[in-house]
């Protein structure tokens, strides 16, 4: 389910007639698109990095937000430019879905959020060697595996935290609306620099 961003003025135009445009103006506007993505790319990660600790992490670790959030442009002979901005799919894909429109774990279930490395390479509790233990607290429950003797004293290390919902709070759509104006512009300032 893709939402589609509605472009305006001259670049809706641009976009229209672009297989009858010159060569030289297909690639400023071609350029101009490509331009505006990467800008929006960077508020992008500038926004999730600057937003409040109980915020979306956004490394740029090989499995972060960060490193799969991508743009490309393509020109499709007859067919006209092609452009794109999102999260590369990966095996933690729907992460990213979670964050941007929220999750709700079923009902008398939870949803185990990896704490841990080892929790994470283990994708699933059902997966985690070892096996683990189910402790209650007065506001969250976990799940805990005993670690080697000397580890935070009681050799406890959580694994997972166990929550019931996440709230939305990604906003990737909420920052590409608001730079269409942005796009446009850049698809509009190629052309012209290419005339």
């Amino acid at each position: 389910m893709a939402d589609k961003i509605q472009i305006s003025s001259n670049a809706e135009q641009l976009a229209r007639t672009f297989e009858r445009l010159p060569k030289r103006v297909q690639t400023g506007v071609s350029n101009g698109l490509e331009r505006a993505l990467l800008v929006i790319e960077s508020k992008m990660r500038v926004r999730c990095q600057s937003t409040s600790a109980d915020s979306v992490r956004f490394s740029g670790s090989r499995g972060g937000l960060s490193s799969r959030l991508t743009s490309y442009v393509k020109r499709l002979p007859g067919m006209g430019l092609d452009g794109a901005i999102g999260f590369r799919r990966t095996r933690g894909f729907p992460y990213e879905l979670a964050q941007e429109f929220g999750a709700r774990a079923k009902a008398g279930k939870a949803m185990a959020i990896p704490v841990t490395d080892e929790a994470r390479a283990a994708g699933s509790p059902r997966n985690f060697p070892g096996g683990l233990v189910l402790v209650k607290g007065i506001h969250k429950a976990v799940l805990i595996k005993r670690a080697s003797p000397g580890v935070f004293r009681g050799g406890l290390m959580v694994q997972y935290v166990l929550v019931k919902s996440i709230r939305a709070r990604l906003g990737f759509r909420q920052t590409v609306n608001d730079n269409v104006d942005l796009i446009s512009n850049e698809m509009t300032r190629g052309a012209e620099a290419a005339l």
